[in-house]
């Protein structure tokens, strides 16, 4: 029985694969992108969030970056999937902060905010995450 039903479903599974290729492989594309993204910076936990020892973390990013980040956030209506708990440098004056939101109730997305050495956002990178059903 179990032969059958794989011959009936073969062709029909396919067809259905061969259609869903350009979209499988432009995803594909996406996640490499974006893990090269911020490919050679440098990752700088905020005070609290770092592992390993307590208390020796001095990272603190720009206030104008934490503000502009923040009301992006709040402008936008974004819903954080958990908390900013850092940012990255490039060691040549520029800084990201990354984070993921969700974005009309149940539609998540991996947010690149760049800033240049004197706070200004200079760049937006935005990618699809997810759909949530809860």
């Amino acid at each position: 029985m179990t032969r059958v039903v794989c011959c009936i479903d073969f062709p029909f599974s396919f067809v259905a694969d061969t259609l869903w290729f350009p979209f499988d492989l432009y995803d594909y594309h996406l996640q490499l992108e974006e893990a090269n993204l911020l490919k050679g910076w440098t990752f700088k936990p905020f005070p609290g969030f770092e592992f390993g020892p307590q208390g020796h973390n001095t990272n603190h990013l720009n206030q104008v970056i934490i503000d502009d980040y923040e009301g992006f956030i709040k402008q936008k209506n974004l819903n954080l999937m958990g908390a900013i708990t850092g940012f990255y440098e490039d060691g040549k004056g520029q800084y990201a902060v990354e984070f993921e939101a969700l974005e009309g109730g149940r539609d998540s997305y991996h947010y690149f905010l760049f800033y240049d050495k004197d706070g200004k956002k200079i760049k937006l990178k935005k990618y699809y995450a997810g759909h949530y059903s809860c």
